[in-house]
């Protein structure tokens, strides 16, 4: 097993590779091999400063403290595993290619729809005689529509909708 070389030390101890390449990551960077930093290790030294610092005063043991701990704890977690996983699933152009020609409506483009509509308004206190002479005109326009005239016309001339202006 190759050894952790040491990348910096400090008054208070020291810092390995991989504790180094830990925290990168905990940081969201794709560059967890890179060198390191001055400027990285220094975040690295104050952290782990600060909690150590926690932990000797006690802090560490309140619980807004502690959940703030856990939480980054789980943060590194969810950070390492998404590196584990994006390792993991490597799809070649090839698999792509195969998957397409497997279930090739899967990967069609939904059809688009253009809804319009034609909208007469009717007031709320309207009588049963009012409303079903709107339904009668609407059955008209409906057909006038069907037998092929123009729908944004007969919208634009007699919707109350504002779609009107873009044809119904």
């Amino acid at each position: 097993m190759a050894e952790d070389p040491i990348v910096a030390t400090y008054s208070g101890g020291s810092v390995r590779q991989s504790e180094y390449e830990t925290w990168r990551a905990f940081q969201g960077r794709d560059d967890v091999e890179a060198a390191p930093t001055v400027r990285s290790v220094e975040d690295l030294l104050i952290v782990r400063t600060l909690a150590e610092a926690g932990e000797a005063s006690g802090l560490a043991q309140e619980s807004a403290i502690r959940l703030s701990l856990e939480t980054l704890e789980q943060q590194a977690w969810v950070a390492a595993l998404r590196r584990h996983v994006a390792d993991e699933a490597r799809i070649s152009p090839e698999e792509v290619d195969e998957a397409i020609a497997r279930e090739p409506d899967a990967f069609q483009k939904p059809r688009r729809q253009r809804i319009r509509n034609l909208f007469l308004r009717v007031s709320a206190d309207a009588s049963g005689t009012d409303r079903a002479e709107v339904g009668r005109r609407l059955e008209t326009l409906r057909a006038r529509a069907l037998a092929g005239e123009s729908f944004a016309d007969l919208a634009s001339q007699y919707s109350d909708s504002q779609t009107r202006f873009k044809g119904g």
